[in-house]
């Protein structure tokens, strides 16, 4: 059963408990410590709140969902950009899957920055042991990193000099790409006529912390750049580890060369994209999986690299959106307790607080992909991601992180 149906099923029956309760003249309204006295108007309230619920499923996101594909010849060539630095825990998984694509023409460019680890002699043992499909495949060793460039947009520059394709694919080595995934982001692209688009995928979290702060995270940055209708209201919503673009946008606008000193380029690729077409961005659990950090210290660094570049900009509708999510949907789950033991009155606004920030919570579930248990660990995990995006866009106490063997200096 999907979250939504749940979801559905969550508020029909709160309907009908509302309403038997009134029609039989039950306690189970007064054991909850409500105190309203029409049982049209509690009815009201609760369509009201799934009403809104329904509203905040819709527009925080849209999702793009694999199906079985027929391997057309008339799609476009595709040209898929990996950069990567240090990345021999990742490469032989993600290229194991990039080689059994079900997509008709591809190659794949693997620019490397310098690794100082086996990167490139496991990438050079998976295309040998699995490569049966005959799909090109280049490696290239990037140029000296250039002072005015950062490494990530500097191996993506080189890639796409070299790119045959019609459109690029830049994607990460921490990503699992599902066997469709690329014909069906095509086909989205081509029926929607985008000049590029990006998934967010499944995020996997394996310790303990991942569980917490990473499912939050998503729900953040679906709710602060827009969703569904970001790209066209608020500012482009893009991932890193998926971006697809056509080859003349990307030359259109100058490619990574107009970006090269942005911290948060993916974020800066979409924007330029849509300076020049249409962008849009989709929720893809199906299409691909990445565990992005695995640890404390790498979510520390990995979120604080993208806020103080992406949000310090917008610092007060990053605040609001930060608080406001913090009152919608923990202040009243604390709340609540505090006034069933102590007999406030109107405790029963605080219950339909409650019963609105559940149902967002489950909401947030779906959007995950994730299980049921979730609904209690989300609460916590944005109380400790708000804090993490708020110490550093306003504080900006991580003046200077490492990431991937490169260090990076927000004050210069």
């Amino acid at each position: 059963m999907t979250w939504y149906k749940l979801l559905d099923q969550f508020f029909i029956l709160l309907l009908v408990v509302y309403n038997i309760g009134f029609a039989i003249n039950s306690k189970i309204i007064e054991i909850l410590g409500l105190k309203i006295y029409s049982n049209i108007f509690a009815s009201s309230l609760i369509i009201i709140l799934y009403l809104l619920l329904t509203a905040y499923r819709y527009l925080l996101y849209e999702n793009i969902n694999i199906r079985n594909m027929v391997n057309s010849t008339e799609l476009p060539s595709v040209s898929i950009i990996l950069p990567i630095r240090n990345e021999e825990n990742n490469i032989k998984t993600c290229l194991k899957n990039l080689l059994t694509l079900n997509y008709p023409t591809y190659e794949i460019i693997v620019a490397d920055g310098s690794s100082t680890d086996k990167s490139i002699e496991i990438a050079n043992k998976t295309i040998n042991n699995f490569n049966e499909n005959n799909i090109v495949v280049n490696i290239i060793e990037e140029e000296e990193l250039p002072d005015d460039w950062l490494g990530k947009s500097w191996g993506c520059w080189n890639a796409a000099k070299i790119a045959n394709g019609n459109l690029y694919l830049f994607t990460d080595a921490d990503t699992i790409h599902s066997k469709n995934s690329l014909n069906v982001a095509v086909e989205k692209m081509l029926e929607m006529n985008l000049d590029g688009l990006s998934i967010i995928g499944k995020m996997m979290s394996l310790s303990v912390i991942e569980k917490i702060i990473m499912p939050s995270f998503k729900s953040l940055i679906f709710l602060i750049f827009g969703g569904r209708y970001g790209s066209k209201y608020l500012r482009d919503l893009a991932i890193g580890q998926y971006i697809l673009v056509k080859k003349e946008t990307y030359d259109g606008f100058g490619g990574h060369e107009v970006i090269k000193d942005k911290i948060a380029e993916d974020i800066h690729l979409a924007s330029k994209i849509s300076s020049i077409g249409s962008f849009k961005s989709f929720n893809g659990n199906k299409v691909y999986s990445v565990r992005m950090y695995s640890n404390y210290d790498e979510i520390l660094n990995g979120l604080s690299r993208n806020a103080n570049e992406s949000m310090s900009d917008k610092k007060i509708g990053s605040i609001i959106a930060v608080f406001s999510l913090l009152i919608w949907k923990v202040v009243p789950l604390i709340t609540l307790p505090l006034f069933i033991l102590e007999g406030y009155d109107g405790i029963e606004v605080i219950v339909l607080f409650c019963i609105f920030s559940i149902g967002s919570i489950l909401v947030d579930v779906e959007l995950n992909d994730d299980k049921l248990y979730y609904l209690f660990i989300l609460p916590i995990g944005l109380v400790l991601l708000s804090w993490i995006l708020i110490d550093n866009i306003f504080f900006n106490r991580a003046k200077e992180i490492s990431w991937k063997g490169r260090k990076y200096n927000f004050n210069e």
